[in-house]
């Protein structure tokens, strides 16, 4: 996500003024729903986001490789949310006027987009380990030392996105500014994070499920027509069996336990990957959704003069919305398609109800013995 104090030509002219004076203008009812927004959202995604990492690490079961790739996109929508809402309120509140210092200055912003950056890269290292999984089931998986390299190449690639964006910003006369030396340096770097933060990510996460989906229904297609070949096979054995071998009930029992076995295959598409690959692809879908908004409105913005258009304050606001609520969804499919998350999820909220029941009693106890030394 990219910060919204942009220039709007080649010269050193800054948004925040242009800004400042729309926001004086915001209309009461917007600006209510704005505030309510913004709370739900922060609570939520710092709820959801907090319970997903507090379960991953704290569940022996899921200390796996793949559920350290989903640790760190829970950290990454964690702090989106609370660096981008809380700070950037402040600042909308005071017309966009600077009041957090120069070095908050040079790494606000950035932050924002460093941690938007790690987590599409964070899903499209995700929609690889999938595609090995499905791809190359015998294969051995990536190592938690592999995993840990990943995510680490994940926040230093993240961090090279941001490196021009430190080096632009500066703080002047109350307004932190980019100071670029030509406007087209700006919309170049504006399309470069357009591919990093979505446009790459998405197209490499719909060709890894796109093949890992078709690779799941063709060996699905082979298992049921074997299973039917199978069937015919053993039937026709049973009705020579019983013909010719009717005295031999063995025989006749071990090819019912056969036609059973063969009955009760589990389909693939039932199987654990495929329900984790099925999850992810919601995922990626809710992902392609929520952050299209706001990755056009910028491209609108640089590209298409959006940016002296007088509604642009209160639609950018809408397009953080939405991208802040990606943050908020994951969890939510985390619990709704993963078992082990919801059974995560039941514990940590029935340790918290048994707190809760123990602490009552204690408190009312204390009540009591205040009470009996008050009146003696």
């Amino acid at each position: 996500m990219e910060s919204y104090n942009t220039g709007n030509g080649s010269s050193n002219e800054t948004f925040p003024s242009s800004l400042a004076d729309a926001v004086q203008g915001e209309a009461a009812t917007f600006k209510i729903a704005k505030i309510f927004f913004y709370f739900l959202i922060l609570s939520a995604s710092t709820f959801g986001n907090s319970m997903v990492a507090h379960v991953i690490s704290t569940t022996r079961k899921m200390h796996s490789p793949s559920n350290f790739l989903i640790l760190n996109l829970a950290i990454c929508d964690l702090l989106t949310p609370i660096i981008s809402i809380v700070f950037d309120f402040v600042l909308e509140e005071k017309s966009y006027v600077w009041i957090y210092g120069g070095v908050m200055c040079k790494l606000l912003w950035p932050a924002q987009t460093y941690f938007t950056c790690a987590s599409s890269l964070t899903l499209a290292a995700i929609s690889l380990d999938r595609y090995r999984l499905i791809m190359h089931p015998f294969k051995t998986r990536l190592s938690l030392k592999q995993i840990c390299i990943l995510i680490c190449g994940v926040h230093v690639f993240s961090l090279a996105a941001v490196g021009p964006y430190v080096y632009v910003l500066n703080l002047k006369d109350g307004s932190c500014d980019e100071n670029w030396p030509d406007f087209a340096y700006r919309q170049a770097y504006t399309f470069f994070l357009f591919l990093v933060q979505y446009g790459l990510p998405l197209c490499f996460m719909a060709t890894m499920y796109g093949l890992a989906v078709r690779a799941l229904c063709r060996t699905s297609a082979k298992m049921r027509d074997n299973s039917i070949t199978e069937k015919v096979s053993v039937r026709r054995q049973s009705v020579e069996t019983q013909v010719k071998l009717t005295r031999k009930i063995s025989r006749t029992q071990s090819v019912k336990r056969k036609i059973s076995m063969l009955s009760a295959r589990i389909d693939i598409w039932s199987t654990a990957n495929a329900k984790a690959t099925k999850m992810f692809i919601v995922v990626v879908v809710v992902f392609a959704i929520f952050m299209f908004p706001n990755q056009v409105v910028w491209l609108w913005a640089d590209f298409g003069g959006g940016i002296n258009s007088p509604n642009f304050t209160n639609i950018s606001i809408i397009c953080w919305l939405f991208t802040y609520t990606n943050s908020v969804v994951n969890p939510i499919i985390f619990g709704v398609f993963s078992k082990d998350f919801r059974q995560g999820f039941r514990r940590v909220f029935y340790r918290f109800v048994r707190c809760g029941c123990k602490s009552s009693p204690e408190r009312s106890g204390e009540k009591e013995r205040l009470q009996t030394v008050s009146e003696s």
